[in-house]
């Protein structure tokens, strides 16, 4: 129960986040300008938030859906030492 509880509550953080940002209100675009983005990139973050969240949704996919939401860091081997 807990466990079905929270991932929907990841659902509706990751939904209302990207809502939020596909909006784009003027705070929300001078943020993105801020940061060195173009104004209409929070469209573009916005609608990769709610696809995350689709996804998360999306039961068969949400494995791919938080892995594609979470950072990794590749080490690169193969070196001759």
């Amino acid at each position: 129960m807990l466990h079905a509880a929270l991932l929907w509550f990841l659902i509706a953080a990751f939904f209302g986040a990207g809502l939020f940002n596909a909006i784009g209100t003027t705070g929300t675009k001078s943020d993105f300008v801020r940061w060195a983005y173009p104004a209409w990139w929070c469209r573009v973050t916005g609608g990769l938030e709610m696809a995350t969240a689709l996804l998360i949704a999306l039961r068969p996919k949400r494995i791919a859906a938080v892995s594609a939401a979470k950072p990794r860091v590749y080490e690169h081997g193969g070196g001759t030492g």
